[in-house]
């Protein structure tokens, strides 16, 4: 499968419903919704990039075998209290799936927490 289709397979939004989480928890989250069929365990994959383009955090979480039709899932990272809050501008999220990129979204964080 080219990776055109598989990226066509994959969708990630960055949901203005982030906008409240970071109201309530001081955060950032993402959410992938996916269809996937493994027979063997895969890994999806978070790296969030600093608007000096340096990764800040990698996140990844193991999945079991199986086939995964409009799956939802999500990550997160805390700003508040934390060095990223001390980096305002435009930051990015890339999602993969072991090593094959899924989907790359770009957001601001503004002012300091």
């Amino acid at each position: 499968m080219s990776v055109m289709k598989k990226r066509n397979i994959f969708r990630m939004e960055l949901w203005l419903f982030a906008l409240i989480f970071l109201m309530i928890f001081s955060g950032v989250v993402t959410w992938l919704r996916f269809s996937y069929d493994s027979a063997e365990k895969f890994i999806l994959k978070w790296e969030w990039i600093t608007p000096q383009g340096k990764l800040y955090h990698r996140g990844e979480v193991e999945m079991e075998s199986g086939s995964y039709i409009n799956y939802r899932t999500w990550y997160w990272i805390k700003i508040k209290g934390n060095y990223a809050s001390q980096l305002p501008g435009e930051w990015k999220v890339r999602v993969y799936i072991n090593d094959i990129s899924l989907a790359e979204r770009n957001f601001f964080i503004v002012g300091t927490f």
